[in-house]
């Protein structure tokens, strides 16, 4: 399932947003490489496959989260994969879970560059003492 995530997950983004069909192949070396390929439609940069393949790493080794236990329950009961993935997809959807993402997108959109952030950070720890 991990391999043709992408293809159709994206397939059915563009297709869904824009009613296009989409072609599904790349020549990309990794998941994240292939993913922004076909989000973006063009080969991404370097930088931004390397940034890809850690979220995805740190998000395989986030095992036991919620999506990974309702999954689990799921497939401990003895239903058929795909509803194990359907319900973990569902536990994502929730905002104490999923919604973390969007959370940490806000707060980084709010700075230029690392040193505005970092300045900020040590006047919030000041503030806090």
């Amino acid at each position: 399932m991990l391999a043709s995530y992408s293809s159709a997950l994206l397939f059915w983004y563009h297709y869904s947003h824009n009613g296009r069909q989409i072609e599904v192949e790349t020549d990309d070396d990794t998941v994240g490489g292939h993913f922004l390929h076909l989000l973006h439609g063009v080969k991404p940069s370097d930088s931004w496959v390397s940034a890809m393949q850690v979220s995805l790493n740190l998000y395989a080794e986030h095992e036991f989260n919620a999506s990974t236990f309702t999954s689990r329950v799921i497939a401990g009961t003895g239903s058929d994969m795909y509803s194990a993935i359907a319900g973990a997809i569902g536990a994502l959807r929730g905002p104490k879970h999923g919604g973390a993402n969007e959370v940490a997108f806000e707060i980084q959109s709010r700075y230029g560059s690392a040193d505005v952030a970092e300045a900020d950070i040590r006047l919030r720890l000041e503030k806090g003492k």
